[in-house]
């Protein structure tokens, strides 16, 4: 049997096949990354790219302030100038208070007046040229001659017997600050311009007062001569305040210490403050003037704890 020649093996296209494939896939990435996803060149993206940040940039500046709105801007300033002097004068000390008239006890005594001791005679003839009064009512006369003499005293008087009158009178003979403390704010108001409507020199401290017019007190305050100073007992209990009384009319401090509604001192009192009861340590902090505590209504239990709160376990009742 007669062998056939071999044959030569036909070499494969597929090697080739794909370098073709390769390289033209070589070109068709070269071709996109000149020509971006839309087949526009790269280097007209490149330039509407820079355009578009001009653009913003552009948008960015800010635009040009105008001669009006200059103009405007200065006015502004220069009437801002004349605000600022003004706050400060708001600052400046306050001039001195005017002279006030000076009573003491050393006048004629008043033929009404004549059968009291002599100090008390002498303090109605004060009280009939400085308040208009013509005489004392009933019990007046002996509560002016405990507080002449400087004893603390219990004024348990009914409403409209004149229990003010006993601290108004008594302001305006003593040099020194006459400090009364009432509950309410209103109340306060009330009684200031009934004193000051009478004649009598008088100001108050509370959370209404305007920087303005505390200076304005405080000038009062340090002032000579006698003058009432109506506060509460919530102003009493700042230690700073306290300080400020110590050194008020020339350094004379605190001649009388009036605790007005005394029966708010009193837990079993039917108004009672718990801001009264720091009202003890304060007469101590304020060289612990005479004491005089008045009120129109009180038990015998609720005067004890009024002596014992404000420490006046000696005084006249």
């Amino acid at each position: 049997m007669t062998k056939r020649p071999a044959t030569k093996k036909k070499k494969s296209s597929e090697p080739a096949a794909k370098a073709a494939k390769a390289k033209g896939s070589r070109r068709a990435a070269s071709s996109t990354k000149d020509t971006g996803e839309t087949g526009t060149p790269a280097k007209k993206g490149r330039a509407k790219a820079a355009k578009t940040d001009n653009v913003v940039k552009s948008e960015a500046k800010p635009t040009k302030t105008s001669k009006a709105e200059k103009a405007e801007t200065k006015a502004v300033k220069a009437e801002a100038k004349p605000a600022a002097k003004r706050t400060k004068k708001v600052v400046e000390a306050p001039p001195p208070p005017p002279p006030r008239p000076e009573y003491d006890l050393n006048g004629p005594i008043p033929p009404e007046g004549s059968a009291f001791p002599k100090k008390v005679g002498a303090l109605l003839g004060v009280g009939q040229k400085a308040l208009g009064i013509k005489t004392f009512r009933p019990g007046q006369a002996e509560a002016f001659d405990h507080l002449l003499g400087g004893e603390d005293l219990l004024a348990v008087m009914p409403t409209g017997s004149g229990k003010s009158l006993l601290y108004q009178l008594t302001s305006l003979v003593v040099p020194g600050v006459t400090v009364v403390v009432s509950p309410l704010i209103a109340l306060i108001k009330d009684q200031l311009d009934k004193m000051v409507a009478k004649g009598v020199t008088a100001a108050k401290i509370d959370s209404t007062l305007t920087v303005k017019q505390r200076r304005e007190v405080d000038a009062l305050v340090r002032s000579p001569g006698g003058k009432l100073l109506l506060t509460t007992p919530e102003r009493m209990a700042d230690p700073e305040f306290r300080v400020f009384l110590r050194e008020a009319s020339e350094g004379v401090g605190v001649s009388r210490f009036v605790v007005d509604e005394a029966h708010c001192v009193s837990q079993w009192g039917h108004d009672f403050r718990p801001a009264y009861l720091s009202l003890r340590k304060a007469l101590e902090d304020v060289g612990r003037p005479p004491v005089l505590a008045t009120t129109a209504t009180a038990p015998p239990h609720v005067r004890d704890d009024i002596l014992f709160q404000l420490g006046m376990e000696k005084a006249t009742i």
